[in-house]
């Protein structure tokens, strides 16, 4: 018997109920006395004795970074996720886009699933939704051969640049009628970020120029707008040379990109219409003649080649 329970011993000597009375008593204060589970709070309720499902898996509600220990009190570390698994979330679809824009996979170059199941380590049902999904962007095309990848053409450099100057001037226009202040300060940092580039690093270049232009398209506020820039930035991927290496093409490009800022912050809505339809018809030309200098020196597709993913064992 408890100690703290000699006061009321007595009462056992009053009979059977007395000693009922007593046995419950000395219950309750055993219970009492023993360690308690931690309280939680799930789904709006406490519960003493044992959490429920839910936070079993994920702690409590609060966002606690342990994982609660099973009924039985043994506590289990969250799984993490292997290597290998991170590398297979890589789609099949992405893969084989990025070794096109890359150059890994040529123009004109036959895309049999086999071979492409095999390089990119999956079953050959991704492979063809894949493809499908690279038919629908304009990156391959079918042949008599099955697919390839879409060839590149003067004409196509023409199409793509008779689109691109509309819907860029047409960004230009919109970004003067509908900028504000902050999109003024944005240009303004990346115009400064552009200049502060030297002319011998291509990728630092390439990479000013698209953030200098895309920030021009998040001024125009037009999202239908923005899509269709995006489309067409994904086929003008395809040609990797950069208009930008071309000997003074840099410094002529701050230059006007400085304009077009100066008109868009002014709101000189025509003005800046016109500094990109020109900015933009100086690319196109410089495109062109950089093609023709590709054509005259690029080696003839591999019928079998096969691509070499950078990382991928």
């Amino acid at each position: 018997m408890s100690p703290g329970l000699s006061g009321i011993s007595l009462l056992a000597d009053r009979g059977e109920a007395g000693a009922e009375f007593v046995r419950a008593v000395e219950f309750a204060v055993d219970r009492s006395a023993r360690p308690r589970a931690p309280s939680l709070a799930c789904c709006g309720v406490a519960h003493e004795a044992q959490p429920c499902a839910a936070d079993r898996l994920t702690g409590d509600r609060y966002g606690r970074e342990q994982v609660l220990a099973s009924s039985t009190g043994s506590a289990r570390a969250p799984r993490k996720l292997k290597p290998e698994v991170a590398e297979q979330r890589v789609s099949p679809y992405e893969m084989l886009k990025q070794a096109i824009l890359r150059g890994d996979l040529l123009p004109g170059q036959p895309l049999g699933e086999s071979a492409m199941a095999t390089w990119c380590q999956v079953s050959r049902t991704p492979i063809r939704e894949a493809l499908s999904r690279l038919e629908q962007d304009g990156l391959v095309i079918r042949s008599s051969r099955g697919m390839i990848v879409r060839q590149r053409s003067p004409e196509e450099i023409l199409d793509i640049y008779e689109t691109r100057l509309v819907l860029e001037a047409t960004a230009g226009r919109m970004a003067a009628e509908r900028r504000t202040v902050h999109d003024v300060r944005v240009l303004n940092r990346l115009l400064q970020a552009g200049a502060d580039v030297p002319a011998d690093q291509p990728a630092a270049m390439v990479e000013a120029n698209r953030k200098f232009h895309h920030a021009v398209w998040v001024a125009s506020h037009n999202e239908s707008l923005i899509d269709l820039l995006e489309r067409l930035n994904l086929h003008l991927r395809r040609y990797p040379e950069t208009t930008l290496s071309y000997p003074g093409r840099w410094a002529e490009s701050g230059v006007e990109h400085g304009q077009l800022v100066a008109a868009i912050e002014a709101r000189e809505v025509d003005k800046a219409y016109d500094v990109a339809l020109k900015h933009f018809s100086l690319a196109r030309d410089i495109r062109l003649e950089l093609y023709d200098h590709e054509v005259d020196t690029a080696p003839a597709p591999s019928e079998t080649r096969t691509p070499k993913l950078k990382g991928h064992r």
